[in-house]
């Protein structure tokens, strides 16, 4: 099951979840950071989500921007974890606008052996660690990550709520 915090409901930040898909909106970055950090607890370990690509871009840049703000504000503590990617693919949003069926539509997401060795180390050391997704939409990205990290914990920027209905009606 995920647990997901979200900043908001993506009918709030419909607008600036579309601005984040631009590339290098800088705007769009530290606006998303700025709705997250308050978020965040004292000490976390963030693991950005790879997008269609297969690597961690904007969600990349939104860990370095609540990096930054933990370090200039000096009252959280960031860190980053990379090591998580996916298979390069046509993207979900682009899928389900046009009607097509993601439910078994494989992201190939896998979790490099440091990064697996690292979430170990946080469990041991009772470090939060959480999955960093621009929207959670139906879960399909946010659980194949969940399973390729043991990480179940994602914080986002919009949710829609559609990952908790009942697929299987």
């Amino acid at each position: 099951m995920l647990n997901v915090t979200a900043a908001a409901r993506y009918e709030n930040v419909r607008a600036l979840c579309h601005a984040l898909r631009e590339k290098n909106n800088i705007g769009a970055i530290e606006s998303a950071a700025e709705l997250l950090y308050q978020m965040l607890p004292h000490t976390v370990w963030l693991i950005p989500v790879p997008s269609h690509n297969g690597t961690a871009g904007v969600t990349m840049d939104l860990a370095v921007r609540l990096w930054g703000k933990a370090l200039a504000g000096k009252q959280k503590s960031v860190s980053i974890l990379t090591g998580l990617t996916g298979k390069a693919r046509e993207s979900l949003y682009e899928m389900k606008k046009a009607n097509r069926d993601i439910s078994r539509y494989e992201l190939g997401m896998k979790a490099d052996y440091h990064l697996r060795q690292m979430v170990r180390i946080a469990r041991e050391q009772n470090v939060p660690v959480m999955l960093l997704d621009t929207v959670v939409d139906t879960g399909t990205t946010a659980t194949a990550s969940a399973r390729a990290t043991g990480i179940n914990r994602i914080l986002c920027v919009g949710l829609t709520g559609n990952h908790s209905k009942d697929k299987s009606k």
